[in-house]
């Protein structure tokens, strides 16, 4: 499923839940509630008011609450899985490296330049120092051929789109086709 179509399961999900809350206080509150109206009718009752004060009061609630989740979720597809399993260690949450040890994965060329290269890196990994941005990193990134080429194409896609970057997507097939281009280069 994509993204897109996970947001929006996500989004009913909560705002099922936020529905079912408030519902469930309403019958709470006329099952258990101390406050009893004087006269079923009459709209200035006690639990009537109480009734409008709790809507008033968790309806927006439970919309700020499904706001913020499908805002600040972590992002759980397969590239973010593989970019915190293997990448962030180095890399960052935030994508910045760390200063002349790891680059950063932020609007740099490495990464939204030539697939080619980039899928080369993951593959091979890196030993010879690089520099970008006027800065040198000297950390030896270890290869990751051991990953599937869809986990690579969903990693390098995920990074390609992520930390204010905006690149075409990595496909299984570009992956495929580098790993074999290595091995006939050895």
């Amino acid at each position: 499923m994509h993204r897109f179509g996970h947001e929006i399961l996500r989004f009913t999900r909560n705002l099922i839940s936020c529905a079912s809350l408030v519902l469930t206080c309403n019958w709470m509150n006329l099952l258990f509630g101390r406050v009893r109206p004087t006269r079923m009718n009459d709209p200035n009752s006690q639990k009537s008011m109480l009734n409008k004060r709790l809507v008033s009061i968790l309806v927006p609630l439970c919309l700020l609450m499904v706001l913020i989740s499908c805002t600040s979720t972590p992002d759980n597809s397969n590239g973010a899985v593989v970019y915190r399993q293997y990448c962030m260690q180095c890399h960052q949450a935030d994508g910045a490296g760390v200063a002349n040890l790891n680059p950063p994965l932020i609007q740099t060329e490495w990464v939204l330049g030539d697939k080619s290269r980039l899928i080369g890196v993951v593959l091979n990994g890196l030993s010879d120092p690089i520099e970008i941005n006027g800065e040198t990193f000297r950390n030896v990134m270890a290869s990751h051929a051991f990953l599937s080429d869809q986990d690579i194409a969903d990693v390098l896609t995920y990074v390609r789109s992520s930390f204010g970057n905006e690149a075409s997507a990595v496909t299984p097939e570009e992956v495929m086709a580098e790993r074999l281009n290595q091995t006939h280069v050895d």
